[in-house]
């Protein structure tokens, strides 16, 4: 049977349809058309029947557009046909929704810019923002700039693109690449003519180039396109960098003023809707954040915090150089967590045996940023965290959203009250922010719904019942769908009037959100009762297919889990969104934190809480165990993926088998090891394994071995070596008591590694050969090939070449018939930095592509930094290829150069992201290196010397081949320097600190890039 033809959607630069490779010829029908892109821009390509009525026909009655619909649904069928499409295969019914396509039929290239976009902001590489940049064709939709429903779609998507023009810009020049800092910083410029931080970014980057005349022309083509389009002049610090230009040589451009960014670096979520009657909360706040450093929002639940928080934030974001980011709590229980939570909001990852908070204030210390942290109520206890960073990082400030104060010295609070109450009037009634807010809300709903004269009064009494609550006014708007205003209106009596009076510490308006809550609650009938409360059980975002293994226990619900949770979507407790990068093959659900915490106690009420607890635990330790095996294939991704989306299920399910379940409890960490080193989150782990292992259990040898053989893993990742041997030693005498070499292979692995990094090659070798027997013996296709790896790295540092290649390909070879990417490419970096070391850097280089390639499919950060400074190495091998004793003598190649030490600053800070020492180490090495040949003998020195310091940190001695290399600069820099400066400089570097040792590394690549060597 042939394979479907597949849609592809082209939104961007203007729209074009293909069925297969056959383009669908003019749409004569707007409407048809306007279906087509609606649908393309939904990332799960699907919409409801009235979103698109309301979308196309917002004037007309439902009957009116729901006929127009039909029509245009008939052109948009016919034009697609025309083009080959297979009767029914696209703008397929879906009970009341339309959908564009079964997810592996439809392509759209708004998705692909997207995705591509969210990867180059993970990892530090010119490549991977280029390749985003290449899917964006040009604007979304040019041809209709008149339909509001694209515009902000529209702003969206230029927008990330202008930020991935300034990060390449930024890497670009990092790297010493000018040229393509200038071509990207005109794209920039071509966009938005009037961005006054882009040209000076141009001039500087220009005057670094030395490309003076350029960059006093770009500052004379500032000021005209501000007085033309603006009616303003330059702004002083900029005045202040053209004058720098004019009077300064181009040996002196260090002196030059830092380059402003163009484009600030948010993670904040954007806005769905419009913020409705917050005008005068949002410019008072924006007051608050410019002279205070911490600023919390406080009211009862429900009253619109996050809202507001998040539209602050916004507002102020370009007043960050280095960003604004949002820190969601709600699903964290745990204050220890709290840390964890900003860090990886940040993006800073842990790897070292540092306290996290070390780890994050000396990232955040030097940073001008803003921080909002959201429903920090429930973890009040981690409230000393933010005094600490706030102490140690004098350019943050943080925005926080909660139910109580933080009591912090310095704190600012600001009470949210409610939306401001209407009178009966219906046109006092639509100017009211209450008003406003359910009246839109109520259409939304129900698309033919207007506020008239004679609904304006119970209109107005609904809002005042509700007290202005949002989230209540927006559940009540909701019910519109099904009962007009007045039948609205009565439902509210009793409800309101039962769930009055609360405990005496609760808040006022906190008993009218719960009231507002049961009201909604009591509409359900008694099986989606059931269903509502049972979904308590998760947190954070859930499938439908753990919904189905967890909800209906005995199979009593009565009603499909599908069916239900359509219909809690429907009415307004439950959300649908997508699934991040899973978002084209299934829909998550999520629940309101308040509304959670009203189906929690329902849940526990009922007795069910136990059992349904059980079954949520009991699925994740399946799914965890699921992907683990499948972390070594082709499906790793998706795994990874899929693990990333349900983190927070998971640290629910460790908490609440830390309490109730052991044996549950160390299933699932032994199962999540791989998962929380490949993403960095060695510390969470670490303490989850930790806690378990420590509690006594039931006899179960084998489930303990493993969270053993995760535990040991993490230990090792983190540097803690001697912690590391001792779990993988525990671990071995267990599997070697149960006589179980599916679980013994991977311990005995982990003690050769061990045995390899202390440099006990004869040892490693033999724990190697002995793991490789089992491993062949028992059908482990992937620790044959781990094994072989890493005995071809042994016999390459014994000088056994010939074998060492056999053994690396044939590694290489089965890794790649298992669809490891992450391995592949860990297998080619080593045969690359074998070949390097073998003083053949040309043949590294195709090699390192190829390494990097396969770590980019996975965003295994670690990979790609190891592979940069791999590729820095061979680069400046390819511009010095004569190494004598005298480096100095040595002709270098200044263009060469150059790029290698972008390259080894820009694997620099990759690896400050995630605190890899090592990576560190290997970076400041090779920088010494190269600035020894620039004549920098000082920095030079300086840099060995606190490499020698953070060695002695980490278990990571010299090779033979880094012996050399670090022997040769030592002794260079003695001759260059008396023994006074000598032992000063290295002295000094000895002494410096991890994060000045890598200042000083960066401000020594930025001087090489920027001026010719000095002979």
């Amino acid at each position: 049977m042939p394979e479907p033809a597949v849609l592809h959607v082209s939104l961007l630069a203007g729209f074009q349809v293909t069925v297969g490779d056959r383009p669908v010829s003019a749409w004569r029908q707007k409407r048809a058309a306007a279906v087509i892109k609606l649908l393309a821009l939904e990332p799960t390509h699907r919409l409801h029947r009235e979103q698109l009525l309301d979308a196309l026909w917002p004037d007309l009655d439902l009957e009116s557009g729901a006929r127009n619909l039909r029509v245009a649904l008939y052109h948009a069928r016919h034009r697609l046909a025309e083009a080959g499409a297979a009767p029914g295969a696209f703008l397929v019914r879906d009970g009341e929704s339309l959908l564009l396509g079964p997810p592996e039929t439809v392509s759209v290239d708004v998705d692909a810019f997207e995705l591509a976009a969210a990867r180059a902001w993970r990892v530090r590489d010119l490549q991977a923002v280029e390749t985003a940049l290449e899917h964006y064709a040009g604007d979304l939709l040019p041809d209709d700039p008149f339909d509001d429903w694209a515009e902000p779609r529209r702003v969206g998507l230029r927008t990330t693109c202008l930020a991935l023009l300034a990060r390449l810009a930024r890497l670009a020049e990092q790297r010493g690449d000018l040229d393509r800092a200038i071509a990207a910083l005109q794209r920039i410029l071509a966009l938005e003519p009037a961005q006054e931080e882009t040209h000076v970014a141009l001039m500087r980057v220009f005057a670094l180039a030395g490309r003076r005349p350029q960059a006093l022309a770009q500052y004379r083509r500032l000021v005209i396109v501000l007085k033309t389009e603006l009616g303003t002049a330059p702004e002083p610090a900029t005045r202040a960098l053209h004058e720098a230009i004019r009077d300064h040589h181009p040996a002196d451009q260090d002196s030059l003023p830092a380059p402003a960014r163009a484009v600030r670096r948010t993670n904040l979520p954007a806005p769905v809707d419009t913020l409705i009657g917050r005008d005068r909360e949002r410019a008072e706040l924006r007051q608050l954040l410019a002279t205070a450093r911490l600023v919390t929002l406080t009211g009862p639940g429900g009253v619109g915090k996050t809202r507001l928080a998040l539209a602050v934030a916004s507002d102020m974001a370009a007043a960050f150089p280095d960003g604004a980011f949002f820190v969601d709590l709600s699903p964290i229980r745990d204050p220890a967590l709290v840390l964890s939570a900003i860090a990886r909001a940040v993006e800073v990852y842990d790897t070292d045996s540092r306290p996290q908070i070390e780890a994050l204030a000396v990232t955040l210390q030097e940073k001008r940023l803003l921080l909002l942290l959201d429903n920090f109520e429930q973890v009040i206890d981690a409230a000393p965290i933010v005094a600490n960073l706030l102490r140690r990082c004098p350019g943050l400030k943080v925005l926080v959203t909660s139910r109580v104060r933080l009591r912090l010295r310095g704190e600012q609070e600001y009470p949210v009250e409610p939306l401001a109450l209407p009178f009966d009037q219906a046109s006092v009634i639509a100017a009211s922010a209450a008003g406003q807010l359910f009246v839109q809300r109520a259409a939304e709903a129900r698309p033919d719904f207007v506020l008239t004269p004679q609904n304006a009064a119970t209109v107005g009494e609904i809002c005042r019942r509700l007290d202005g609550l949002p989230l209540a006014l927006e559940l009540a708007a909701a019910r519109v769908r099904t009962l007009p205003p007045k039948m609205l209106l009565e439902r509210l009596d009793a409800p309101l009037a039962l769930l009055t009076g609360g405990t005496r510490d609760m808040p006022e308006r906190h008993q009218t959100i719960r009231a507002t809550i049961a009201w909604s609650h009591d509409l359900l009938s008694d099986v989606e009762r059931c269903l509502f409360r049972r979904l308590a059980a998760f947190a954070g975002i859930w499938t439908l297919a753990a919904a189905e293994a967890v909800i209906d226990l005995n199979g009593d619900l009565g009603i499909s889990v599908l069916d239900g949770l359509t219909s809690l979507v429907d009415q307004s407790l439950l959300q649908s969104v997508n699934g991040g990068r899973l978002r084209e093959t299934e829909t998550r659900f999520a629940m309101l934190e308040t509304i959670r915490e009203f189906a929690l106690e329902q849940l526990i009420a009922s007795g069910e809480d136990a059992g349904v607890r059980r079954r949520h635990v009991t699925f994740y330790v399946g799914l965890a165990e699921t992907a683990d095996a499948d972390l070594t294939s082709s499906q790793q991704q998706m795994w990874l993926d899929r693990l990333d989306a349900d983190r927070t299920n998971l640290r629910a399910a460790l908490d609440w088998a830390l309490e109730e379940d052991v044996i549950m409890g160390l299933q699932l960490t032994g199962a999540l090891g791989r998962f929380w080193g490949m993403r960095g989150s060695v510390t969470e782990g670490r303490a989850h394994l930790d806690a378990l292992l420590a509690m006594p259990s039931p006899a179960q040898p084998a489930t303990r071995a493993r969270a053993l053989n995760a535990a040991g893993l993490l230990a090792r990742l983190h540097g803690d070596t001697g912690r590391a041997e001792a779990l993988v030693d525990e671990a071995v005498h267990l599997w070697r008591s149960l006589d179980n070499r599916s679980g013994l292979i991977p311990a005995l692995y982990a003690r050769a590694w061990h045995a390899k990094e202390r440099n006990d090659l004869e040892l490693a070798t033999s724990r190697f050969e002995e793991c490789l027997a089992l491993a062949r013996e028992g059908g482990d296709r992937f620790h044959v090939a781990a094994c072989l790896v890493s005995r071809a790295e042994i016999a390459n540092d014994q000088g056994d070449t010939v074998r060492a290649d056999a053994l690396q390909w044939e590694g290489v070879a089965l890794f790649q018939e298992l669809g490891d990417s992450a391995n592949v490419g860990w297998s080619i970096y080593s045969m690359a930095a074998m070949t390097i070391h073998r003083g053949q850097p040309a043949t590294a280089l195709p090699l390192l592509e190829t390494a990097l390639a396969n770590f980019h499919k996975v965003d295994e950060a670690r990979g790609v930094a190891w592979s940069l400074v791999a590729l820095a190495e061979a680069t400046w091998l390819l511009a010095a290829p004569k190494p004598a004793p005298d480096v100095a003598s040595v002709d270098v190649s200044q263009a060469m150069g150059s790029r290698a030490a972008g390259l080894y600053a820009e694997a620099l800070g990759l690896a400050m992201e995630f605190k890899d020492k090592r990576i560190i180490v290997s970076c400041l090495e090779g920088l010494a290196t190269v600035a020894l040949w620039w004549g920098k003998t000082d920095e030079t020195i300086r840099l060995l010397g606190a490499t020698s310091a953070l060695r002695e940190t980490i278990p990571y001695p010299l090779g033979p081949h880094a012996r050399g290399v670090v022997d040769c600069l030592i002794d260079s820099g003695r001759r260059a320097l008396d023994d006074r400066a000598f032992t000063t400089d290295w002295s000094v570097g000895r002494a410096l600190s991890l994060s000045l040792a890598v200042e000083l590394a960066e401000e020594t690549a930025a001087a090489i890039a920027a001026r010719p060597r000095m002979d």
